[in-house]
């Protein structure tokens, strides 16, 4: 917990944070693509790390809660692709970055959510 603090306490640090995690998932995400190709390209692979597919299930589940939570801003009668909404879901996270640079230090833990710009 005290890293948690530690890792919020600013808005610098917050900036620290969201930069360490997207240099971490963008790893995360190169390894499991590389497992993909071995797997594509000999039918099987094995010693598959737990933690891999752990990462995969939660990046998954984040990107259908980008998805639907787009969906659900978007506006009534107007059909969006899904490129859209993840669109939309990343400028909400570039909003919440662009506020820790220019703004005062969020209120609310829920200041630090995107929210999608549809």
């Amino acid at each position: 917990i005290i890293k948690i603090v530690e890792e919020i306490k600013d808005n610098k640090s917050i900036l620290l944070r969201i930069s360490q995690s997207e240099k971490d998932v963008g790893r995360q995400l190169r390894r499991i693509y590389f497992v993909r190709n071995k797997i594509a390209h000999t039918g099987h692979y094995e010693n598959i790390r737990p933690q891999l597919i752990t990462h995969l299930l939660d990046y998954l589940v984040v990107s259908y809660l980008a998805i639907s939570d787009s969906a659900t801003a978007a506006k009534s009668g107007h059909a969006y692709s899904i490129s859209e909404l993840l669109d939309a879901y990343k400028m909400g996270a570039e909003q919440v970055i662009h506020s820790c640079k220019e703004g005062p230090y969020p209120s609310t833990f829920v200041d630090l959510l995107p929210n999608a710009v549809v």
